[in-house]
């Protein structure tokens, strides 16, 4: 009899099985109510998310500018300077003898006026620089703009941060162009007026502030060397990283021997490799300007010293965050507050390591499944397993868990 009751047993419950996973594979409007369960989840948060380039690099001197010396102007008298002085602009070099008076200040007079054109074309350019306003596009964002400056032009972009950031760079260039060329006409100025009152002797100041590095004694030009006293970090791109990286972009530099941490901005990334070789990989210079004004920092730098240079790709700040565990294929399964399961669908932005920037479908603090999704279905209602380390005593009171009992209880 037990036997034969246990069979029955068996039976019903196979039987039950069977019929309610029929029920459920010919569910075809869900009518039966389903149930996921959840086995982890997460909440979106906010977080800056930065794509950096990492490259090794070596602080060098800026430039050098060159003094040259005609030999046919005059005969030469002697040297100001030594190498390894630090001269500012207006500091004599040296000095020499002219032979004719009037062709030497007919030559001076045409360098003045040569220098007096380029300087107010410099400074025509900033101002016209200063002036243009980047326009908006229906959309809010920039129109492609040409610039026409006598034989320059210039493209902007359409992304208004990189438009107002060319234009920045260019007005950073311009103006060190006009204090190059100015302290070149006021040297012009000096030489001419000197001559003019001696009637035959010319000091040749100089027309830059740095280190004089190198002074040919056997008048071979250039004559002096002088190395710029601002510092700047060279790298190389390859062939790959070369087409992705452009002027402009900021940096984040550790310098390797010392506890410093610097920011700059690439200022410059040359068209043409170190070496062109058909069995080698092309290697393409750059150069990153150093934004420091600390004079105890820039003092204790020095050319040679090595740094990582972290160049910031891309970056999203302040953005709705998800680990990449809780996408799947451009949708999020949420838990909403009403105890359902939702399919949502959004977009994506920055992609950092584990963590994916939501541009849409997705708020802070919003709650979302990981796993195991197989059991995610939409609309369903969700359950998850209970967290025994977040239980007390005061989970276990009436308020807290028997009225909740009861009152799931009666719901369904």
């Amino acid at each position: 009899m037990r036997k034969y009751k246990k069979h029955i047993l068996w039976f019903s419950i196979t039987v039950f099985v069977v019929v309610n996973l029929v029920l459920v594979l010919f569910d075809k409007e869900e009518k039966i109510d389903r149930v996921s369960f959840v086995h982890s989840w997460t909440n979106s948060h906010e977080a800056d998310l930065v794509e950096m380039l990492y490259k090794p690099g070596v602080i060098d001197v800026a430039g050098e500018e060159h003094i040259y010396f005609d030999t046919t102007s005059g005969v030469f008298q002697e040297f100001m300077v030594q190498e390894g002085d630090m001269v500012t602009s207006g500091e004599p070099l040296f000095s020499y003898e002219v032979q004719s008076y009037y062709e030497t200040e007919v030559n001076l007079n045409q360098q003045v006026s040569q220098v007096e054109g380029e300087l107010a074309a410099i400074q025509s350019a900033i101002t016209q620089m200063e002036m243009f306003q980047i326009p908006e596009g229906a959309t809010g964002t920039p129109s492609d703009v040409t610039l026409n400056e006598e034989e320059l032009e210039i493209k902007f972009p359409q992304n208004t941060v990189e438009a107002e950031l060319l234009r920045q760079q260019y007005l950073i260039e311009k103006e060190n162009e006009l204090s190059q060329k100015t302290a070149e006409l006021q040297s012009l100025e000096a030489q001419l007026m000197e001559l003019q009152s001696s009637g035959n002797v010319i000091t040749v100041n100089s027309p830059f502030d740095g280190r004089i590095s190198e002074i040919k004694d056997s008048l071979e030009d250039p004559v002096i060397t002088i190395q710029d006293t601002t510092l700047q970090v060279d790298g190389e791109f390859t062939e790959e990283e070369r087409t992705k990286v452009e002027a402009g972009l900021a940096t984040q530099m550790e310098i390797n021997e010392l506890p410093i941490a610097l920011e700059g901005t690439i200022n410059e990334v040359s068209d043409h490799p170190k070496e062109v070789g058909l069995e080698s990989a092309s290697v393409y210079p750059f150069s990153v300007s150093i934004a420091e004004e600390d004079p105890e920092v820039l003092e204790a730098l020095l050319p040679g010293y090595h740094a990582e240079i972290g160049i910031i790709m891309e970056e999203a700040l302040s953005a709705t965050t998800l680990f990449e565990d809780s996408i799947f294929t451009n949708h999020v399964w949420k838990l909403h507050t009403n105890g359902q399961l939702m399919k949502s669908p959004i977009e994506t932005g920055l992609h950092v390591d584990e963590q994916v920037e939501v541009v849409q479908g997705v708020e802070v603090g919003d709650v979302v499944a990981n796993q195991p999704s197989s059991q995610f279905r939409h609309e369903a209602t969700f359950i998850t397993p209970i967290q025994v380390k977040e239980l007390s005593k005061s989970s276990f009171t009436w308020n807290q868990w028997a009225r909740s009992f009861v009152t799931g209880i009666l719901s369904r």
